[in-house]
């Protein structure tokens, strides 16, 4: 994918309602075990349209209980924690000033 790129669609079929929805459903599909981690995406670029395929990494499936006692979640959380231990947090947070303490 490249900035500009427009996703049409899902697995050969092009959106009909609410694409960030279904969107968020493939991903979950995708990251399945039995789906290989395998995203198709109907792609528009540069006026043409074409099927594509992105890769994600397999990360199972959400428990009954999530995030409780989910995997899935955990893994998440975890690399979300590994993910801000190497951004430490500042004052100037969102890249402004706050203006207050």
């Amino acid at each position: 994918m490249e900035v500009d790129d427009v996703i049409l669609g899902l697995d050969g079929k092009k959106f009909t309602d609410d694409a960030r929805i279904g969107i968020a459903k493939a991903i979950q599909e995708a990251e399945r075990e039995e789906s290989r981690g395998i995203l198709k995406l109907i792609r528009w670029r540069a006026g043409m349209t074409e099927e594509v395929q992105l890769k994600l990494r397999i990360l199972g499936t959400y428990s009954e209980a999530a995030p409780y006692d989910c995997p899935k979640s955990k893994k998440i959380f975890d690399e979300a924690c590994r993910a801000l231990e190497k951004e430490p947090l500042t004052e100037d947070l969102w890249g402004r000033s706050t203006g207050w303490r």
